[in-house]
């Protein structure tokens, strides 16, 4: 399964995304206009997330995230967070070959990343990709 196969498998695969993106190009024109809310609610089953959990990962007031069925997509924006989150998870599940223990190490404070859990670094750019670089090194066995 490639990483793009697998990203829309946690953002809720074909019954929510009523789609396949083929190439990255896909997956940027869906983000741009918005996934579907109701890929939140797949994220957050996967994760095994409360409701505060997945608001506060993805960026989305709890108030907000209580009114989304009000809506049919979500902004650009908030897409963009949620397939940060799903694209992490996708990678840890791929380098732990365990969706339980990739779940697990995406919670726990890690010493590659002064002690903070990986998930709470998603919220950046700069947090994502040490996040990644650490996913690499554990994937090729390089120990830091």
């Amino acid at each position: 399964m490639s990483e793009l196969q697998a990203i829309h498998e946690i953002l809720g695969g074909y019954k929510v995304l009523h789609d396949s993106p083929k190439a990255s190009a896909d997956a940027i024109e869906m983000l741009r206009l918005g996934l579907p809310v109701e890929a939140v609610e797949a994220v957050r089953l996967r994760l095994d997330m409360s409701k505060e959990e997945i608001s506060r990962h993805v960026g989305i007031s709890r108030r907000t995230l209580f009114r989304l069925h009000e809506r049919d997509r979500l902004k650009p924006d908030e897409s963009n967070r949620l397939f940060r989150l799903a694209s992490i998870t996708a990678k840890a599940e791929k380098v732990f070959s365990n969706q339980e223990k990739a779940h697990l190490w995406l919670r726990r404070a890690n010493r590659a990343l002064q002690g903070q859990a990986p998930i709470d670094l998603l919220d950046t750019d700069v947090g994502t990709c040490e996040v990644e670089d650490v996913l690499d090194r554990i994937y090729f066995g390089v120990y830091s």
